[in-house]
């Protein structure tokens, strides 16, 4: 599903918001991808997504990782989406021994270039997106 979703991601632009007179422009997949990310961590029905354009470094400073993202490096300055869903996450990943916590707030950060997901966090911190831009609701 994911390479169906890239290549239609690199086929399509289209226009999802405009705000305070300029577009804001999100490929069509994404909604799907997001969706998706939401599903695969227990959440069949985000609700109150919202998201930002933005850069890398902004997005990890913001939802406290930073890692991955250090200033001077290409990726830090790499275009990305910052999406903030509500709802009951569940990670999938982690250590055996570890138990795995939910949350109820998700973060993804996904890259404007091939619309790969870079960096994923679910907690219960609501972040407040709009100190990096114009923020849209999908």
């Amino acid at each position: 599903m994911a390479g169906r979703l890239l290549r239609s991601f690199a086929r399509q632009r289209a226009i999802l918001a405009i705000s305070d007179g300029s577009v804001v422009t999100l490929p069509p997949p994404i909604d799907e991808l997001v969706r998706s990310v939401a599903r695969g961590h227990g959440e069949t029905s985000p609700y109150n997504i919202s998201w930002v354009a933005t850069t890398r470094g902004a997005a990890m400073d913001l939802i406290g990782g930073g890692l991955g993202a250090r200033a001077g490096s290409r990726e830090f300055d790499a275009p990305v989406w910052l999406f903030q869903l509500h709802g009951g996450f569940t990670p999938t990943r982690g250590p055996v021994h570890v138990p795995r916590r939910q949350g109820s707030v998700m973060h993804l950060v996904v890259s404007q270039d091939d619309g790969m997901v870079l960096d994923l966090s679910i907690g219960d911190q609501v972040r407040d997106l709009n100190g990096l831009g114009t923020t849209s609701a999908l």
